[in-house]
């Protein structure tokens, strides 16, 4: 609905369809201790580029968005940082949230802490025989 009142267009209900955007978003379930999470949101349609122009890790705290690409391209790799203060082998949910082209994004995931060496023992055959 228009009006116009000396020359001022108020445009009150404005309502714009598109068709919808596919793409799917992942990230590593599992990440080093001292490390980053990495993910990935890539764009199903063939003939279609998409932009993010901002995100955030929404829960828990501390961990933070360091890093997106954000130009028009089919796929754009994601970095999230951890918090130092965090014990190996910790599970966590993610609730992250990304703001596109195409729209908003709200994706959760559940991801662990490992430690950066599998092995952190040191067993010697001089062990048994003591």
């Amino acid at each position: 609905m228009f009006e116009n009142t000396d020359k001022i267009i108020d445009i009150k209900n404005l309502i714009i369809y598109s068709e919808p955007f596919s793409y799917d978003a992942s990230f590593q379930n599992e990440f080093l201790a001292g490390g980053t999470i990495t993910g990935i949101i890539s764009g199903l349609d063939s003939n279609k580029n998409f932009k993010i122009f901002s995100g955030d890790v929404v829960t828990p705290t501390g961990f933070t968005l360091s890093e997106f690409e954000s130009v028009d391209r089919k796929s754009s790799k994601i970095t999230i940082n951890a918090p130092g203060n965090i014990e190996v082998h910790d599970l966590f949910r993610l609730e992250t949230v990304f703001y596109t082209n195409f729209g908003k994004i709200n994706r959760s995931f559940n991801t662990a802490c490992i430690p950066a060496s599998p092995y952190t023992t040191n067993l010697s055959l001089l062990d048994l025989f003591q």
